[in-house]
């Protein structure tokens, strides 16, 4: 999926090319509202994997630029449908494969960041679904059929999960609340604003 003057060309996994009429920046906000994708939360879970370039993450369901989102040649694709890729010194081009190799195309992009973007997406994907299990697990759903416990369910790793949650948690809400003091005071919140906020946020349940 890529722009294409003030529309959208989508590339199927089939070879078929449709043309959207309706600019890239609008079709990435549908996919983000189908999805229940918000930029508070991507800021938190990119934070922690120390990319700056953010795809559209939702578990297994990810739409990865292949380099800077600023960049006139970007192309996002579903990483799940990725195969290999390479560079082509004879086309100066990455080749990237889709689907079991059935479709291959050229991307402007270099190799360096197309890896680390794709890896980072990759990274966002699993400390979602790892967070969306150790919550399951807090709830008490976390033994087998067979009434065994794995050794990965093990209280230590119900410790570890539960402060991956409080962690992403905390880092969503304090980039929104970052974002309404600038807005509202024109300046950055200050150490003591932090430290109230994350007293707040980690306020146990008094009943």
């Amino acid at each position: 999926m890529t722009a294409y003057h003030k529309q959208t060309l989508i590339l199927t996994t089939e070879g078929q090319v449709v043309a959207l009429k309706q600019p890239l920046r609008e079709c990435l906000k549908s996919f983000c509202i189908q999805n229940g994708i918000y930029q508070y939360e991507m800021d938190a879970y990119y934070d922690r994997v120390k990319c700056r370039t953010q795809g559209l993450i939702a578990g297994h369901n990810r739409l990865v630029p292949s380099q800077g989102t600023s960049n006139a040649r970007v192309v996002y694709y579903m990483a799940h449908f990725l195969g290999n890729y390479c560079y082509s010194t004879e086309r100066d081009r990455l080749l990237v494969s889709f689907e079991d190799f059935h479709l291959q195309i050229y991307i402007d992009a270099s190799l360096k960041s197309f890896k680390r973007i794709v890896n980072a997406a990759d990274r966002v994907s699993v400390l979602q679904l790892q967070n969306i299990q150790n919550k399951i697990a807090l709830y008490g759903m976390w033994r087998t059929e067979s009434n065994l416990i794995r050794a990965s369910d093990t209280y230590c790793s119900r410790q570890d999960g539960l402060r991956l949650n409080q962690d992403v948690r905390f880092q969503m809400l304090l980039n929104a609340a970052r974002a309404s003091f600038i807005n509202t005071f024109g300046e950055e919140p200050d150490a003591d604003f932090r430290h109230q906020l994350e007293r707040s946020v980690n306020r146990r349940f008094r009943g």
